[in-house]
Parts: C-alpha cells; structure tokens; sequence
C-alpha cells in the first residue's frame, strides 16, 4: 500500500467543510461519491453537523432527510427540509417536501473517463408536516432551546430537474498518475444540477472536486457555486434562497456504507454537514486492494461530533507486530465544560495527529475485538458565542496547543461476501480526555469571570468502517 493514498484522505478529512445543499439542488438525487452509482442512499443534514467553520445559527434550512434509489437507470428522490426564519417580521417558518422522479444515462464508462446526465420531473409542498414537533422534541433531548413560530403560507408546484457529472481520472484524461499513488485514484469531478418549479423559482448549482478514489472509499474537496433566483413560495423560503446563494469550499468522504458531506461558505458565516449511508456500491477502481484504513463518526459527550481516520503503514505495521497504526482526527461541537449563562455557549474545534496502540486482538475472520489506547496533539480552538438576547460575555475564541487521550474498545464485523471486496463495520466505546496547555479567562460587562479551555473528559461512540482500497 503506497502511504499517500490514505493521507490525502485524513488532510481531506480535516479541511473547511462545504454545505451539501450547495453542492446540490434539493430534490435533485444526485450521488453522494464519485464513480458508480450506490442503488439507494439516505442522508442527515443539520447545521450542526458543519464541523464549526462558519456559524451554526440554527437557522435557515436547519434539517433535512433525503432518500434517492436508482434501478436500471431510473432514479427517484424524496427530500424533506425544515425552513425557519427567526429575524424577520417575528419569525416564521415551513417544511418543505420535494419528489422527483427521472432516467439517467451513462454517456461515457471508458476507464478514465465516465459521463453521466440524468433528467426527470417531480412536484414540490411547502406546507406543515411536523417540522417544528421535530426539531423541539431533539431540542428538548438536548437541553436546547426551543423555538415556537407562526407556519408560513402553503403552495403546491411542479418541477422539472436534470442533473449532470463527469469524472475524469488518469493519464489518458490529462491526470498523471502521481508515484505516490495507484493509477486511477485521483481525478476531477464535475457536477451540475438545475430545478425550475412552476411558481417561477429556479435553482441551480455547479462544483468542481479534486477526488481521490478508493476501491470502497473515496475523498474529495472543491468549490461550488450556487445560483438562486425566480420566486420562492413564500417570505420563508425567500429567505432560506438569500442564504444559499454563493460560493462555498466542498468537502466529502466516504468508507464503506458510511459518507460525510458538509459546508462552509466563502467570505460567509454559511455552515452545513450531513451524514449518510449508501447501499449497494459497486468497485469504485480496479484493482481493488485491501488496506488497513479505518474511517469512523464519532457522537461525544455534550452534543459533539467528529471524525477519526487510522492507517498503518507497512514500514509501521512491520516494526510494531501491527498493534500500532497512525490516526488523524477532528472534532466539533459542544462539550461538558463550564457552566454558562443561559445566553453564552462554548463551541470547540480540535485537529489531532497522534497513535493508536492495540496489543491484542480477540476473535477470528468475521469479528474482533480490540482494546485500544491513542495519544495525540494538536490545536483545541474554543469560542464563546451568544446564544439569547442578553449574553453576560461577548463573542471570542482562543486557540491553544492541547494533548489528548483516549482508552477504549473496538468492535469490528466482517461484512459477508466476496472476500476481495468486503468492509468490515463496527464501533468503539471510548473515553476521551484532553488537556489543553493553558487555560482563558472571560470577562463580563460587570467584571464577572469565567474560565474556558479547561482540562476535562468526555464518554464517546466512534462507529468504523475498514474498507477495501
């Protein structure tokens, strides 16, 4: 296994992330990965899923669930959106429930060079459909607050979509295969995709990915535009349009049936992440080759997410008896900190790099289990944000060199199947202790102190995927 490979994958893992929804149109059942079409994907997207770039307002388009299928060429697409609008005229908002139903075509399927266009037709009702019942409930799971706003007004529309990509990989395509890297494994991926409804809105969005190909696994980071305009159907989602409109860096990856996408806009405060599962997936490259790479979600303590990327390396893997591998990480979200005023919340962000130590391994072919220790350093960014109408502290962030820990266990199941091409799944109960080199003060109005970037802990879940690459 050449080592850079799974490296671009981890420093992709780690880059500014891109909003989903403008890397696509809603309703368009556009592919979560490059290559062949998985049969059938279903995806999560919540702001807070954005990874902390930009600024998680909890706002706008502050959820979806999306599901597409494909069968012998013909796609069908059901997303489901949740549309607020909190500064506006007191508030309102609306969901969203869009059905598209269309063919694609594989133009081109030569070795380097794939082509897909796909069009179709569907309908669009922005109307109640338990939107806010939703998104309070989760709150109140959370201890977040609540939001109570007057439904905007309904309508019913058609539309028409079409959708369009072409990845281009290899010499043959003008793409030299780098010696750090298997031929085919990088590439270029470009994407459109359109919508016009009846009530005179259209939609639209255009990307181009650098893209690095794994047999089951894939990672890719680009730019894309977004264009919004016509009529919205109603104050809500004229609103939500204001705000996807632009340019934003794009970010996913994939392992196995697991994906990421997310969001970060140019020069904005825009953030967006979803998180997905895809059936039935075909070899994204040959050959296929099995690699120890290991790529996992992870939900901790306190509301926050991240993500976990191991590798080992031959010359690693040879020197250790192959009980310790390298792992790179990222996190983001809220943690079990200080107690905040109910109008102030602490966020963080932390980049790792460090090892991971597994003495013994127990099982066989189809599971295993593994205790585990990692140590890592890197950056801990912490921020303090306003979150009501009356903050005790103003905005700031500090950053500060943090050493982390982490003990726990690791369960992973073979998939069954033809034993060249197979993941494995699973996951790891871990706790997670981090301790930053030096602490911050916040200072209110009224002299009031706190303390942030504390030493502290968090129980976790990491759900992994080992996949053939």
């Amino acid at each position: 296994m050449r080592c850079f490979a799974p490296t671009l994958l981890i420093l992709a893992a780690l880059t500014p992330v891109a909003n989903p929804l403008t890397a696509s149109v809603a309703g368009v059942p556009e592919a979560p990965r490059p290559g062949p079409r998985p049969a059938a994907w279903l995806a999560w997207g919540n702001d807070a899923f954005g990874g902390e770039m930009g600024r998680n307002t909890d706002d706008f388009k502050t959820n979806s669930f999306t599901f597409a299928a494909q069968y012998q060429g013909w796609v069908v697409n059901l997303d489901d959106a949740m549309l607020t609008n909190r500064n506006q005229n007191g508030g309102m908002r609306c969901d969203q429930l869009t059905l598209s139903v269309g063919h694609e075509w594989q133009m081109s399927a030569t070795r380097h060079d794939r082509l897909w266009l796909a069009a179709g037709l569907g309908c669009r009702a922005t109307n109640d459909f338990g939107g806010e019942q939703i998104q309070n409930r989760w709150h109140e799971l959370n201890s977040f607050k609540k939001y109570s706003l007057p439904e905007d007004s309904s309508a019913f529309e058609g539309q028409a979509w079409a959708h369009g990509e072409w990845l281009l990989t290899g010499e043959q395509a003008g793409i030299p295969d780098l010696p750090f890297l298997r031929p085919g494994q990088l590439g270029l991926d470009l994407r459109a995709s359109g919508m016009a409804t009846t009530g005179g809105e259209y939609l639209g969005s255009v990307g181009l990915n650098l893209v690095v190909l794994g047999a089951d696994g894939h990672a890719m980071v680009g730019l894309c535009q977004d264009l919004r305009g016509g009529t919205p159907p109603n104050a809500t989602a004229v609103r939500v349009a204001d705000r996807e409109r632009g340019t934003s860096i794009t970010y996913g990856v994939g392992a196995g049936g697991w994906f990421f996408q997310g969001g970060w806009e140019l020069g904005g405060p825009n953030t967006w992440g979803a998180l997905g599962w895809q059936w039935g997936r075909e070899s994204a490259r040959r050959p296929v080759m099995i690699a120890d790479l290991e790529g996992g979600f992870a939900v901790y303590q306190g509301y926050a997410f991240g993500f976990q990327y191991r590798w080992q390396p031959d010359w690693l893997a040879q020197a250790t008896a192959k009980q310790v591998s390298l792992f790179a990480d990222y996190r983001f979200g809220r943690y079990p900190g200080p107690a905040w005023k109910a109008s102030n919340t602490v966020v963080l962000r932390q980049g790792l790099i460090g090892l991971d130590w597994a003495p013994w391994r127990f099982g066989g072919e189809s599971w295993s289990v593994s205790p585990f220790v990692q140590g890592g350093a890197g950056i801990r960014e912490e921020r303090i944000r306003s979150d009501g109408r009356n903050p005790a502290f103003a905005d700031q962030e500090t950053q500060r060199m943090v050493l982390d820990g982490t003990a726990g266990l690791r369960f992973l199941f073979t998939m069954p199947g033809n034993a060249a091409f197979r993941p494995a799944y699973g996951f790891s109960l871990v706790y997670d202790a981090w301790k930053p080199l030096g602490e911050a003060q916040a200072v209110a109005k009224n002299g009031t102190t706190a303390t942030y970037q504390e030493a502290g802990g968090a129980l976790g879940v990491r759900f992994n995927a080992r996949v053939a690459w």
